[in-house]
């Protein structure tokens, strides 16, 4: 069996999150605008807690959850961003072109 080092998990964690910044910032620039609130809900959080990158500050409560586990989450916890994802998608085509850029498969 193989075994996988510790440099290598950090390693690719790394990448996971520079990939979670990219998709936060293709899909600040996709979605529709009338407010700026879903906006600037849109973050990027990993088991540790929220990342965002300087003067993008979004409010706990819009923020997406941590995930329980070692990896990544983005998204926004914004109730009506469903509804925009499923008429004018932003975070899949973001999150797509972000797994191709930084080379980044999942299941």
């Amino acid at each position: 069996m193989a075994r996988v080092e510790d440099k290598d998990i950090e390693k690719f964690e790394e990448e996971l999150v520079k990939a979670g910044l990219f998709t936060v910032r293709r899909a600040k620039q996709r979605v529709r605008v009338d407010t700026g609130r879903l906006r600037s809900s849109i973050t990027l959080a990993d088991s540790t807690g929220l990342i965002q990158q300087p003067g993008t500050e979004a409010s706990n409560q819009d923020a997406v959850n941590p995930p329980n586990q070692k990896g990544i989450r983005v998204g926004t916890n914004v109730v009506y961003a469903d509804w925009i994802e499923n008429l004018d998608p932003f975070l899949l085509p973001s999150w797509d072109e972000a797994k191709q850029r930084f080379n980044i498969r999942t299941r």
